[in-house]
């Protein structure tokens, strides 16, 4: 049976989708439905399965961290022009 770590939950909470949440994910991942036999359910836990793996992802590779410092970068950035220190010259 496969867990969320800790890091992914907390990935996962950040992304906050309405659906895809931990709970969600844990229950759906583990699912071996057949679309032959149960259509919806397979096709459900396809969607969870594939929202799992690019959390996975974003675990292994650190995106959200990339992503918080260049956003910081960019504030400063905004900040220094509308302060007049650099221009778009």
């Amino acid at each position: 049976m496969i867990k969320l770590t800790d890091k992914e939950k907390e990935i996962v909470k950040k992304l906050d989708d309405s659906l895809f949440t931990a709970e969600y994910l844990e229950e759906w991942i583990n699912r071996k439905d057949r679309v032959d036999v149960n259509a919806p359910a397979a096709l459900q836990a396809v969607g969870a399965q594939g929202y799992y793996r690019a959390v996975r992802r974003i675990a292994e590779y650190g995106f959200f961290g990339e992503m918080e410092a260049l956003l910081k970068h960019i504030e400063k950035l905004g900040t220094r022009y509308l302060e007049g220190e650099i221009s778009d010259e």
